[in-house]
């Protein structure tokens, strides 16, 4: 646990727990879904859990406010990292994101209900869901049903990102050549290259999910270029996920996967 003098913003300590700050540490650390634990010299204490807190904000006080905040954080027992080096992360294993640090303190914000949180970078993550539509979806209905709500169509920044999409679909029992649509179009401005793509969504970067092993790149079929992209089954033992298609195709989408970006 990390201890600071610090208040979390928007929580009356009066409404905690009486403590001591000892066993107010303690019992946050021996919780495994508590992230973080509030208390001030009155002997109040108020956990949080990490499975219900969607965000909070942690700005840095002095002694004399009598204030404290303990995070649990990873730390490299080989050597003392300075404070300002200390990861301070939340969760653990592939749901974990870190805390943005502020200029005074730290922000934590989590992905809204059962949306899945890839991290990208150490300053960045984005959240994802997937959603059945209709047999035959074009492309600009997903960009239209994705902005409806608030959000994008997503782009794909990792093989791990296009494979859960995959899952996603498997468990809704999606059949062969069936897919979703993800953002990305080929950029046909330049020199052709298979994995040329533009991203639109304006989160996303790189073309690290576009590598041949899971790419099934083509180009044309019949003649027609295949200048956007799915997330599809090609086959049972195929472990490709990624299929480029007309932008205008309506056969084989039957869905979309929408996302934000969290930091």
């Amino acid at each position: 646990m990390m201890l600071v003098f610090g208040k979390v913003a928007n929580f009356d300590l009066s409404k905690g727990t009486v403590k001591s700050e000892k066993n107010c540490i303690n019992d946050c650390y021996k919780q495994a879904n508590c992230f973080v634990a509030y208390m001030n010299s009155n002997g109040n204490c108020l956990s949080f859990n990490y499975n219900y807190t969607k965000n909070l904000t942690v700005t840095e006080t002095n002694r004399s406010n009598g204030l404290k905040v303990a995070f649990k954080i990873t730390v490299n027992l080989n050597e003392c990292p300075s404070y300002d080096q200390l990861e301070t992360i939340v969760g653990e294993n592939d749901e974990s994101i870190l805390w943005k640090r502020t200029r005074n303190g730290w922000t934590f914000k989590r992905c809204i209900d059962d949306w899945k949180v890839f991290n990208r970078s150490d300053t960045s993550a984005v959240c994802m869901r997937t959603f059945n539509l209709t047999e035959g979806v074009s492309k600009n209905e997903s960009i239209q049903f994705c902005e409806e709500m608030g959000f994008k169509l997503t782009g794909v920044a990792s093989v791990a990102e296009s494979q859960w999409i995959l899952e996603r679909m498997n468990a809704r029992g999606l059949q062969v050549w069936q897919g979703y649509w993800i953002d990305g179009e080929r950029n046909t401005s330049t020199v052709f290259n298979s994995n040329d793509f533009i991203w639109a969504d304006g989160y996303t970067t790189g073309n690290s999910a576009l590598v041949p092993s899971n790419f099934f790149v083509s180009g044309r079929d019949h003649g027609v270029p295949e200048n956007c992209l799915n997330v599809f089954k090609l086959d049972y033992s195929d472990t490709r996920t990624i299929n480029d298609v007309p932008c205008g195709d309506t056969v084989k989408p039957w869905g979309a996967a929408c996302g934000y970006p969290l930091i």
